[in-house]
């Protein structure tokens, strides 16, 4: 049996805003049995787009494919509902490979316990705020991303893991290492013997350049489905000190959480920018900078 329906699409950012007026996106519409419906059009995502009249059968879906011009291409499968206009959100995230430029927030604006964190790093010979200004945008979008989830962390005794750090040791585009108070690693594990947080292997972990005498003491992991919190820590076997590798997985968030269309990324780094889109949409943690396309 065949029939005719339609549908209302509307494009947004990870933000909830409409995609802006010089955004075009191309749209192409494929049955999965009607070989002969395939449709292909041209739109730009500040506005709704009303498709026409699209062929379908009971047994069967549309694949649809959106390539824009600054996002992440996605794809889908929509049933086309007999004889109705149904409409449907598409939220799409950035491609990090066409940001423009990133707003960073001044060094006074961030949170107090971040300022104090850089205040009393050891990764350069100045101040915080010095420190600051003068880290790249890849690795200052992974410091704050990963503070901001740390932040957002709470262990049994209702502290975050971002009190508990202490100095910043070395800054990578996907993780810090830092100093840490013994407090953060015996959270971490009363957390994981309370079902909190999910104990996992360190083994691909190790420490940073100059901390090589630091042992591998374990490693711990947040449940969420998409860009959880990873934790691996690592102990001097004399003075006792513990020293933390912290980053977020992605955890191929990006295909599953936005439908997005991937090609073969393995061997890359997880992007921050990613990571700054998956916060926002999955988690509504704030990273606290914007991206610019």
């Amino acid at each position: 049996m065949s029939f005719t329906g339609s549908f209302i699409f509307d494009f947004f950012d990870v933000r909830d805003n409409r995609l802006g007026q010089q955004e075009v996106l191309t749209i192409q519409f494929r049955h999965s049995i009607l070989q002969s419906q395939s449709h292909r059009f041209t739109h730009r995502g500040h506005q709704a787009m009303q498709t026409p009249l699209l062929e379908s059968v009971h047994e069967g879906r549309y694949q649809v494919t959106i390539t824009p011009t600054n996002y992440h291409p996605i794809s889908l499968f929509l049933q086309v509902r007999e004889g109705r206009t149904v409409r449907h959100p598409f939220t799409l995230p950035v491609n990090p490979h066409r940001v423009d430029g990133v707003r960073f927030p001044s060094f006074a604006t961030l949170p107090v316990s971040l300022q104090t964190l850089l205040h009393q790093s050891t990764t350069s010979g100045h101040d915080g705020a010095t420190r600051y200004d003068r880290l790249a945008e890849l690795p200052k979008a992974g410091l704050l991303n990963i503070h901001a989830k740390m932040r957002n962390t709470m262990l049994p005794d209702q502290r975050t893991t971002a009190s508990l750090l202490g100095s910043l040791i070395e800054i990578r585009r996907d993780r810090f290492f830092a100093h840490v108070d013994p407090e953060l690693f015996l959270g971490m594990r009363n957390g994981a013997d309370q079902g909190l947080f999910d104990a996992v292997s360190d083994v691909r972990h190790n420490p940073p350049e100059g901390f090589e005498e630091f042992e591998r003491a374990g490693g711990f992991k947040t449940f969420d489905r998409y860009g959880n919190l990873n934790l691996s820590f690592f102990q001097h076997p004399v003075t006792e000190k513990f020293i933390v590798d912290a980053d977020l997985d992605e955890s191929s968030g990006l295909e599953h959480l936005f439908d997005v269309i991937r090609h073969d990324t393995t061997g890359e780094q997880t992007h921050p920018y990613d990571i700054h889109q998956i916060l926002l949409a999955h988690q509504g943690i704030e990273p606290g900078y914007d991206l610019i396309v």
